[in-house]
């Protein structure tokens, strides 16, 4: 599936970067940054890595380079996450990315992307010389036809080529596709024309059983306007099914929407298709209402799927076209499904309702207005999913100061869970004073009976301390094992810990504390061979037995 970095977020690679972060650090895989950046479709941070000198010839153990990790096109979300590999696969190749790299299998970039069936990024590589015939053992030769479609002008001499050849117009290549198919898929109108008046049968399925209505986004991208018009009317004056479903019940309109394609669906809805389809798993094509609502005409296709019947409360297994915008962190097709009649109740498979993506929606221009509509819908601020969390503890634990202010400025009760124990929240300073200052117990304790001190003494997190403390906290609090955070602090090893034990004792920790076995901050400092934390605790006056040390400090 594609991620696509938040700005903040890629602010915050760019600060770690800056700072001195190893742009090529890998992980067990060989993968470097760049390799996951580049199979996410993250245009920001891939730009970004490449600014500050990653290596675009980095190989992970299979051999794949970040240009093989860049064509891998996932199902969802497809009109945005081809654009940006398209992008992607543009800065790779200009700062000297391998066009005909191969993996261990042989594959080349070109090989992969065929075989995920993206036409965009076909004809990206294609245009840039990729090699049609080099193929290993995953990926899929792109046809010749194909290639020549996508590097001569003239696509009805082409056809006529192949035809003149003794090609039967209707054969099938080695991947089941006939030429009419691969014209379409590529948008070829001139093409597909020439096929159609050669006697081409539009309702012959190819690879996943998609067949050329499948690919009307493609035709409408047309360079050629003029052949637009034309060639619709030509595929319907052939006989073409619109409600043809592929190996995955997916109709052309289900497609066009898959696809982002506000002109296709608009065109397939005033040509009869009919709106009221779902695909195998019961999706019907409003789940793609947060990528249409982006683009030019989205609203306009929304209301014509509607307008046609389209159930705009639809749910399947609990799922709803409301809970698919929320989860996207789209409060535009929020606005838009709650102004149609989406029922604002819905929540998805893990009980979360919208409010539960604050922290996503939030950061949208429009996102207090989804928010606010939701709320005003009803919708339960301390409503609780699966995992009995609720949507003030999923803002907190992402950390996001926005979320959780706006959430208790709309009344979210800062009493039902912890929220200062979410494992971000306390390295979220504006988050905590948040909390804090609307209410929320700065001594609040979990299981363990840890408070958020503990939890951020744990972590190493020195602002976070100073925060909590300055808030109120007691500097002295006991877990169930009778230990202070101070213990919490030497016990970490954290890098930071010596900062944390100076802030905790700056703020009135006491130095010799003794938890329930009898043990000081400064012996389990020894206990655990902390030079830094024995260190900084003896500095400071930590009260020590000379017995302590009589066998010599072997730290």
């Amino acid at each position: 599936m594609p991620y696509y970095s938040t700005p903040s977020e890629v602010e915050a690679i760019r600060t770690v970067l800056a700072s001195g972060g190893d742009v090529r650090s890998l992980d067990h895989g060989n993968r470097t940054r760049l390799h996951t950046a580049a199979r996410d479709a993250d245009l920001a941070v891939v730009q970004l890595l490449v600014d500050y000198g990653a290596d675009v010839h980095a190989q992970t153990a299979d051999g794949v380079e970040p240009l093989h990790d860049a064509v891998l096109l996932s199902c969802d979300n497809a009109a945005l996450e081809s654009a940006a590999r398209v992008e992607i696969i543009q800065t790779l190749l200009s700062v000297g990315a391998n066009l005909e790299s191969k993996t261990n299998t042989g594959d080349t970039p070109l090989a992969f992307a065929y075989s995920f069936d993206s036409p965009s990024v076909v004809v990206c590589l294609l245009q840039n010389g990729a090699d049609p015939t080099a193929v290993g053992k995953k990926g899929l030769r792109t046809p010749e036809f194909v290639a020549r479609l996508v590097r001569e002008a003239n696509g009805a001499e082409v056809v006529a080529s192949f035809l003149k050849a003794g090609m039967d117009v209707n054969a099938r290549d080695e991947h089941g596709d006939t030429l009419l198919n691969r014209a379409a898929w590529l948008g070829h109108s001139s093409a597909v024309i020439a096929l159609l008046q050669a006697g081409a049968d539009p309702n012959i399925g190819g690879r996943r059983g998609f067949c050329p209505a499948h690919f009307i986004p493609q035709l409408l991208n047309s360079p050629i306007l003029e052949e637009t018009p034309s060639v619709l009317e030509a595929l319907v004056k052939a006989g073409a099914n619109l409600d043809l479903p592929s190996d995955e019940k997916k109709t052309p309109l289900y497609r066009a929407a898959e696809l982002g394609s506000p002109t296709a669906i608009l065109w397939l809805v005033s040509a009869g298709a009919n709106a009221n389809t779902r695909d195998f798993r019961g999706y019907t094509p409003l789940r793609f209402a947060s990528d249409l609502i982006a683009f030019p005409r989205g609203s306009e296709a929304l209301k014509a799927l509607v307008d046609s019947g389209l159930d705009a409360t639809a749910a399947h297994r609990g799922e709803t076209s409301l809970t698919h915008a929320a989860a996207a962190g789209s409060p535009a097709a929020i606005i838009w499904l709650l102004r149609a009649g989406a029922n604002p109740q819905a929540v998805d498979r893990r009980n979360r309702s919208p409010l539960h993506f604050a922290s996503t929606l939030i950061e949208h221009a429009d996102g207090p207005e989804a928010l606010s509509m939701l709320v005003g819908a009803g919708v339960d601020l301390d409503g609780q999913d699966a995992d009995r969390e609720t949507p003030l503890f999923r803002a907190a634990q992402a950390g996001s100061p926005a979320a959780v202010l706006w959430l208790l400025r709309a009344g979210a009760n800062h009493h039902t869970r912890g929220f200062l124990q979410a494992p971000r929240a306390v390295d979220e300073i504006d988050v905590i004073e948040a909390l804090i200052s609307t209410g929320a117990d700065a001594d609040a304790t979990n299981l363990n009976q840890a408070t958020p001190l503990h939890h951020a003494a744990s972590l190493g997190l020195a602002s976070a301390v100073q925060v909590l403390l300055k808030m109120g906290a007691n500097a002295n609090p006991l877990d169930g094992r009778g230990r202070t955070s101070l213990h919490t602090a030497v016990e970490s090893l954290k890098p930071d810990a010596a900062t944390v034990i100076a802030a905790l004792l700056e703020g009135g920790a006491n130095i010799n504390a003794e938890d329930d076995e009898g043990q000081t901050p400064v012996q389990l400092g020894l206990a655990l061979c902390s030079p830094s934390a024995l260190h900084t605790l003896l500095e400071r006056g930590a009260k020590v037995s000379l017995a302590l040390f009589a066998g010599g400090l072997s730290c």
